[in-house]
């Protein structure tokens, strides 16, 4: 009987052998694949080698995922062998954090081909080294009687590795589908989210493209607002609505509180409301030559930059972005996570693929034509603009800048929410939840014990009663 149980344990390991030099000769094949397709080939995406390549990696995805449990459960696989790779697997597969990279864009992808095959070929040198041989093999690895106790243990192992892995998945997915979408223009670097500005130029105009987000630090908004130079023009963003179309508004302070930031209504706050200079001014206004100042013997006062409204009004929605635009802003309202997560299920499956493309050029398209008409009109009383928008707005004004004859001289990073402030933030939550539940608990516990005497004295108050009633009628009697 236990000879024939140590058979199936060895077999088992035969099995997780071949499973583990799979996933790493597959991971070394994807990699040298993929590099030498970006760097030579640059085959076209319908062609059968970037099938073969989607094939390769959906492989190396499984292999991963199997080879996180067998490592789990399976204490002679070697782990200074198997960790590296699988950690770098994880790693891709979480988003690769915080490497910029986009999904349009293939030459991006090279860095990653390199650190994707490195991993492989760090496995077999360190097993060369170690063992003389290239591949794993069951009969070197070390025998270990089997082990309930390591057994129990590796039980909720796996099953927090499987929650992490769902989240990390769904989390790098959102940061890669994000960092596409924007082009870069919103990355999620490696203490927190950042955001572009690209500073573009035409002769001696200057125009700043300067990506934000509805929600971020405090911090972020006053290091914006005070890179504005005195005269300089803002077109600012921000969708009104003068007939009162939206029965109810757009806020993200909600969200905002429990992620610990500030919405955007704080930048809206240091902006003011909309000023600027003389339009019938010539050309040369608001540069430092124009606007000096009559001699005078008052203290000079900070003039700040002008501020026009650029955006369009609620009116020139369609009606299906009206009403998408009510159905977010019920899931901003949200009071719990549950509660706004009820709410996106719900909306996901109201709009179909096509009405949110129809959404979107309203919401991005239809935008940006008015942001740029407003700065043809007035870009030539200006030599410094800044355009402070959604970054999902900035590609497509990038690209409208440079077909007017633009190109950039300079792009920087601005770091617009941490990691650890938002992680603080939902700690404090959850403590305050529990609390919260505490507190309910012990409310409910005194309630409970106050219904459970209430009987006993209303029996002792009834029976008392009887008893003068029956004396007031044997004296009546």
């Amino acid at each position: 009987m236990g000879s024939a149980d140590h058979g199936r344990r060895s077999g088992f390991l035969v099995f997780a052998a071949v499973l583990a030099n799979a996933f790493l000769a597959g991971i070394a094949i994807d990699g040298t694949i993929a590099l030498i397709d970006d760097l030579f080939i640059r085959s076209d995406e319908a062609s059968s080698l970037f099938l073969m390549r989607g094939v390769l990696g959906g492989g190396v995805i499984l292999l991963t995922i199997l080879m996180l449990f067998l490592v789990i459960f399976v204490p002679q696989l070697p782990k200074i062998v198997l960790g590296p790779p699988l950690l770098i697997e994880l790693w891709l597969l979480f988003g690769a954090v915080p490497i910029p990279w986009s999904l349009s864009d293939r030459s991006t992808w090279i860095p990653l081909e390199v650190i994707h095959l490195s991993g492989a070929l760090f496995a077999f040198t360190i097993n060369r080294v170690t063992t003389g041989h290239w591949f794993l093999a069951a009969s070197r690895m070390p025998r270990r009687p089997f082990s309930t106790l390591r057994t129990l243990i590796a039980i909720p192992v796996a099953a927090f590795a499987v929650v992490v892995l769902a989240v990390g998945i769904v989390v790098g997915g959102v940061a890669v589908f994000l960092q596409d979408q924007t082009k870069g223009y919103l990355q999620f670097a490696s203490s927190g989210i950042e955001v572009r500005e690209s500073v573009m130029r035409k002769g001696d105009k200057e125009v700043h493209l300067v990506a934000t987000v509805h929600l971020g630090d405090p911090a972020f908004y006053r290091d914006v607002y005070r890179s504005m130079p005195d005269g300089a023009l803002v077109l600012a963003e921000g969708v009104s609505d003068r007939e009162g179309r939206l029965k109810r508004g757009l806020s993200y302070n909600n969200v905002a509180q429990a992620l610990g930031l500030e919405s955007q209504d704080v930048f809206e706050r240091m902006l003011g409301p909309p000023r600027e200079s003389d339009p019938s001014t010539p050309p040369g206004a608001g540069t430092a030559e124009a606007d000096k100042p009559a001699p005078s013997t008052e203290p000079a006062k900070k003039k700040g930059p002008d501020i026009v409204r650029a955006d369009i009004d609620v009116s020139e929605f369609t009606p299906l972005t009206l009403r998408f635009i009510g159905r977010v802003s019920e899931i901003y309202g949200s009071r719990t996570f549950d509660e706004a997560m009820r709410k996106l299920t719900e909306v996901s499956g109201e709009f179909t693929d096509a009405d949110i493309q129809l959404v979107m050029d309203d919401l991005i398209v239809k935008r940006n034509t008015r942001v740029l008409a407003e700065l043809d009109k007035r870009l030539a009383n200006y030599r410094v603009v800044f355009i402070p928008w959604g970054a999902q707005h900035m590609p497509d004004l990038e690209s409208s800048l440079r077909e007017r004859g633009f190109t950039i001289v300079e792009q920087r990073m601005r770091l617009i929410a941490r990691y650890g402030t938002i992680y603080n933030a939902l700690v404090k939550r959850d403590q305050r939840e529990a609390a919260r539940s505490i507190r309910s608990q012990t409310a409910l516990a005194r309630i409970v014990r106050r219904a459970i005497s209430v009987p006993a004295t209303c029996s002792s108050k009834a029976a008392n009663s009887c008893a003068r009633l029956s004396g007031a009628v044997s004296a009546m009697r």
